[in-house]
């Protein structure tokens, strides 16, 4: 439930940054999700075959899998046809009439067995669709977060139909078989516990995944640096600051930009001596200049290190050849019996 909730926390705070169809439609359905979550473990609700103290509830997942409808038909084109929202809307609306019309009535077998077929039937076909619709847009992303935002979502939507499935087995068993069946009714709870897990884990991937690939990023472009950077600082101790350990994706790009940052600064007190390196070659003669006299750095003989990097119009351009001077000189010390040297990281 908790994760539920996170989830309609996580896309009520998108659709305020950005009040689309799509995020509009998410916040619909998580929060409808945990609503209903919410009301079954707190209400002491009756299950089974009855419709008695189940309305609220199932009223709730109707809404949930009529803006899950929406949102995945959203997702291409930012908002659907009004005809194809006009469609699902009615009928979503003509089952919760037929649900409430039924539920004020007489406990009679009868409306109850309407009941649970108008619910269920709607339910199942709804998440038919939607798993349809997640296979098909599941191919046409190429964002990772996007995808395991389908994915789960799609199972979620497939777990969801075995609930369904043992709710309307269960209605038909209890009628002619055995009363109150209940292996099949602790099944159709488990898997719409499961189902809604997956839907609400599809929810956050997105956020999660990037975030994933961003701490990956940082880790991996700060290790490009290390040999470099740790040379640097053993010659210039003052120009590194402490920083902690990259165990969040703040702190993972924090080290990232203070290395890059402390890199510069070295470069730009590394006094470099012969071979100075070509114009064609600058980078990796630069890198090899800086490994041969990587002893005599802090002497004021030579040329300044960074007077040997090429003219960088732009930001980005000056840390992508920091990059490749941090891998030539990597592969230069590989090359070479390297010198004690080096400051803790």
């Amino acid at each position: 439930m908790a994760l539920l909730w996170s989830a309609a926390a996580f896309r009520l705070h998108a659709w305020r940054k950005s009040a689309t169809f799509t995020n509009g439609a998410f916040v619909v359905s998580t929060a409808a999700i945990a609503l209903a979550c919410t009301w079954k473990v707190t209400s002491g609700a009756a299950s089974g075959p009855s419709a008695q103290g189940d309305l609220f509830e199932h009223m709730l997942l109707v809404v949930a899998a009529l803006a899950t409808q929406l949102l995945l038909l959203s997702l291409r084109t930012g908002r659907p046809q009004p005809r194809a929202i006009a469609a699902r809307v009615l009928t979503a609306a003509v089952v919760l009439a037929v649900m409430a019309t039924t539920y004020v009535l007489d406990p009679a077998t009868a409306a109850d067995v309407i009941y649970r077929v108008a619910f269920h039937g709607y339910l199942s076909v709804a998440l038919v669709e939607s798993l349809q619709l997640v296979i098909r847009y599941s191919r046409s992303f190429d964002d990772a977060g996007r995808k395991m935002n389908l994915l789960l979502i799609g199972w979620g939507c497939a777990v969801g139909l075995i609930y369904s499935a043992s709710r309307l087995l269960y209605v038909l068993v209890d009628l002619t078989l055995v009363p109150e069946p209940t292996a099949i009714h602790t099944a159709g709870s488990a898997a719409a516990l499961i189902g809604s897990s997956g839907i609400a884990l599809g929810i956050l991937a997105p956020r999660s995944v990037r975030a994933v690939q961003r701490w990956r990023t940082a880790v991996t472009a700060t290790h490009r640096l290390d040999p470099l950077w740790r040379d640097l600082a053993h010659a210039f101790p003052d120009i590194t600051l402490s920083t902690s350990s990259p165990t969040t994706v703040h702190r993972a790009e924090i080290r990232y930009h203070r290395r890059l940052l402390e890199v510069a600064e070295g470069l730009a007190r590394a006094h470099v001596h012969g071979p100075i390196p070509t114009e064609s070659d600058a980078v990796s003669g630069l890198a090899r200049a800086l490994l041969v006299s990587r002893t005599t750095w802090q002497t004021p003989r030579g040329v300044l290190a960074s007077e040997l990097l090429p003219a960088t119009p732009s930001t980005a351009e000056e840390r992508r050849f920091i990059h490749a001077l941090a891998d030539d000189y990597r592969t230069a010390g590989n090359r070479t019996t390297p010198t004690t040297s080096g400051a803790a990281a």
